[in-house]
């Protein structure tokens, strides 16, 4: 997505959804790395 861009709400959970499933598969390194990049997504 364009940063000029704004997800909706429906996008943002969507979005948080499927990276709730990579975020609890992930190691506690890789967990800091998912965060960081769903906080510049969003």
């Amino acid at each position: 997505m364009p940063p000029n861009e704004t997800m909706t709400v429906n996008e943002r959970r969507k979005y948080v959804k499927v990276m709730a499933l990579r975020y609890w598969g992930a190691s506690h390194s890789e967990r800091s790395v998912l965060l960081t990049e769903m906080e510049l997504v969003t």
